[in-house]
């Protein structure tokens, strides 16, 4: 009978420990989780960024003059717009070429700054698959490619390579306009 009083008690102590909070749940008002990272916000709405990366306009309308070197110093990626002064930019079947590929991000941005100073050629960071992939030029035939190849190898991009992609291309350069 002792025994069975002294396990009833240890039984008790042992779920009221349990239910404290040091050893059970966390209160929902902490803003962090065990190991210091900041806590999911669950009421956040993405249609509440100001974010404006796609600019949809009708054909019958002048679109807004956008400055593509500006695009360049800024980041912007993979821009496909208007060239307003000489006319339409599409996109068509064409190659690239691959300076590198770098996992990480800080370092492919490094080396997109760079390469944007040696090169007179547009340059784009991609990424894919956990990878971002630096390329150069918009080059519509495998000749331009392997010229902007000879150039990247003699620029210091020894491992560059050509990569065929879909390019920017002045509706107006394209065969037959």
């Amino acid at each position: 009978m002792k025994n069975l009083i002294l396990y009833c008690l240890f039984l008790a102590l042992f779920l009221i420990s349990c239910s404290t909070s040091q050893f059970g749940w966390k209160s929902s008002t902490e803003s962090k989780t065990d190991e210091g990272t900041p806590a999911l916000i669950e009421d956040f709405d993405p249609l509440t960024l100001d974010d404006d990366d796609i600019i949809i306009t009708p054909k019958d309308s002048k679109p807004v003059e956008k400055n593509r070197s500006q695009d360049r110093i800024q980041g912007n990626s993979e821009t496909v717009s208007t060239d307003y002064s000489t006319g339409e930019m599409v996109q068509v079947q064409g190659h690239r070429v691959q300076l590198l590929t770098a996992k990480d991000e800080q370092k492919a941005w490094e080396a997109k700054r760079e390469a944007i100073l040696k090169f007179a050629e547009d340059v784009y960071l991609i990424h894919e698959a956990s990878q971002y992939k630096l390329r150069v030029g918009d080059c519509q035939s495998y000749e331009e490619a392997k010229d902007l190849v000879g150039k990247a190898v003699q620029k210091g991009y020894h491992d560059a390579w050509i990569v065929r992609c879909k390019v920017n291309v002045l509706k107006s350069e394209l065969p037959g306009q």
